[in-house]
C-alpha cells in the first residue's frame, strides 16, 4: 500500500467515524468542513478521491451540517462546486466501502 492510499485510507475511516459519532450541529460543523477540504487536497493516483459520495452521505446523514456548507457555498466557489452533485445515500456507501475494500 503506498502513502497515498494509507493517507487515503486514512481519512476516509476518519469521516466514516465523524458520521456516526458527531452530532449533526453546528459545533460539528468546521470538522465536516475542514475534512472535505482535506479530502480534496489528497492526491492518488490510482483511486478516485470519493468527494461527491462523502458529500453525499452529509447531505443524507447530517442535513445541518449539509445546510451550513450549501450555505458557506453561496461565497466559496470552490465548495459550491464540490457539494452541487449527490448521489443515492445506498449508492455513495456502496462505493465508499468498495473504494476501502481495493485500497487494503
Amino acid at each position: 500500500m503506498t502513502q497515498h492510499d494509507q493517507s487515503l485510507l486514512t481519512t476516509i475511516n476518519k469521516f466514516m467515524s465523524m458520521l456516526n459519532t458527531l452530532e449533526d450541529s453546528k459545533k460539528s460543523y468546521g470538522e465536516f468542513r475542514n475534512l472535505l477540504r482535506l479530502l480534496i487536497r489528497l492526491q492518488n493516483n490510482k483511486h478516485t478521491i470519493p468527494v461527491v459520495e462523502v458529500v453525499s452521505l452529509i447531505k443524507a446523514k447530517k442535513p445541518n451540517i449539509f445546510y451550513l456548507l450549501r450555505r458557506e457555498a453561496e461565497i466559496d466557489t470552490n465548495l459550491s462546486i464540490i457539494i452541487s452533485t449527490t448521489i443515492a445515500e445506498e449508492q455513495a456507501e456502496q462505493r465508499v466501502n468498495s473504494l476501502i475494500e481495493k485500497i487494503r
